[in-house]
């Protein structure tokens, strides 16, 4: 088996783990970036409208880049 064949066989992932995987993501980016952050921005009695706001806003882009960052990382190592 040449290095090629076997990154290619390391590269591959099967159907029930892709789905698993994207279930997982889509699940997992969807409390993170929009229901925790709506939690937030009604439970959080404290502050302003304005400053929940600015504060859940934040808090979705973090997320979203962190995100990003963390699938690019899963994909560098071939586990997604």
């Amino acid at each position: 088996m040449t290095a090629t064949e076997f990154d290619e066989r390391r590269a591959a992932i099967g159907w029930g783990r892709a789905i698993g995987t994207a279930l997982v993501i889509v699940v997992v980016g969807f409390l993170l970036v929009v229901y925790i952050p709506n939690r937030i921005l009604l439970d959080l009695t404290g502050l302003s409208r304005n400053g929940r706001t600015y504060i859940t806003a934040s808090l979705s882009v973090v997320v979203v880049l962190a995100l990003a960052w963390g699938l690019r990382r899963l994909q560098a190592r071939a586990l997604i």
